[in-house]
């Protein structure tokens, strides 16, 4: 992390610590990091305070509408970079909406070919209350951090804090039909084009989604992560079958795991690794098969210590966005 970006991260959690006055969203909070990013220009040696002072940004659990309508804050406070998409209905006709970060010329002729997917609450039991606050917080934390030189560059990130709303609003697992959707992604085979009876149309709505929107914008799904909560892992492909990664992924996988592990003492492996069982159909196989993308599921430790904890998630990201940004210069030359 560079000192630029550590000095940010270090005034925005004097300022959110201290002061308390955030409202406890992410959108009401731009005025904030905007302060904060002048008083870092400024310069001085800040003194170094614990994450936990980050935990008055914390959002308690709410609705699934007043999460959609932080969505939508944001999206009129930054119309320039910001864009709010329904993409299908739940089994209970709740719209499934994704917030997606781009830059509307950069895209088509930036140097970024790559896109990211972060989501939350594919079961609706275990939001984590990361994803709804991370778009913001990666927006402000720096006017030229790794992040911004990513969107800048022509990338993709793609936002979604509750995949499962009928399962979230009823505080279970599955959804409203009794299916697990991180079980309901086809793997190994090619994906449906209708839904039938008994399908889960969460994922089936936003996988299509995606590849369209993919191809549209002439990108590659480069890197995702799923939250959950809460067995204290970092899980990577194949949980379908105790089949190993190849060599040629396993490098990336293998790289991309130390980002993660800098900030968070996590077990990285299967899940059956992780949670000691195999399970078929779940999103970063999906991501892996379909989208050759590095793709990993992050096992959080606890609601409360990761809602405390966006100070470190912001710095953990914004160094996954620094080393797809490496990589591509690397490869320009």
């Amino acid at each position: 992390m560079n000192t630029r970006f550590r000095l940010r991260l270090i005034y925005m959690n004097i300022a959110l610590g201290i002061t308390g006055s955030c409202f406890f969203t992410f959108s009401s909070c731009l005025s904030h990091f905007s302060a904060l990013n002048q008083k870092a220009n400024a310069g001085g040696a800040p003194a170094v305070l614990s994450n936990e002072n980050f935990s008055s940004l914390a959002i308690h659990r709410r609705s699934y509408e007043a999460i959609r309508d932080e969505m939508f804050k944001l999206e009129k406070n930054q119309r320039e970079r910001v864009e709010v998409v329904t993409y299908g209905q739940s089994v209970l006709g709740r719209p499934l909406t994704v917030l997606k970060v781009f830059h509307p010329e950069k895209v088509k002729t930036g140097s970024a070919k790559e896109a990211v997917v972060i989501s939350e609450t594919i079961h609706g039991d275990e939001y984590l209350n990361i994803t709804d606050q991370l778009p913001g917080a990666l927006m402000n934390l720096a006017d030229r951090s790794a992040f911004s030189d990513f969107i800048e560059s022509g990338g993709v990130a793609y936002f979604i804090p509750v995949m499962n709303p009928d399962g979230y609003e009823m505080l279970q697992r599955r959804n409203a039909r009794g299916i697990d959707l991180n079980r309901s992604f086809p793997v190994g085979q090619s994906p449906r084009t209708d839904i039938a009876v008994g399908d889960a149309p969460e994922t089936y709505f936003w996988r299509h989604y995606l590849e369209k929107d993919l191809r549209d914008h002439q990108k590659r799904l480069a890197l995702s992560m799923e939250y959950h909560c809460c067995s204290q892992g970092l899980i990577h492909p194949w949980n379908f079958a105790p089949v190993p990664l190849d060599a040629a992924r396993k490098d990336d996988f293998q790289k991309a795991s130390l980002e993660v592990t800098k900030y968070f003492d996590l077990k990285v492996g299967t899940a059956r690794d992780i949670a000691g069982y195999s399970a078929s159909g779940g999103s970063d196989d999906f991501y892996l098969d379909r989208f050759n993308a590095t793709a990993f599921s992050f096992e959080g430790r606890s609601r409360g210590l990761e809602r405390r904890a966006l100070f470190l998630h912001a710095s953990m990201w914004n160094d996954l966005f620094a080393s797809l940004n490496h990589s591509r210069q690397q490869f320009a030359h």
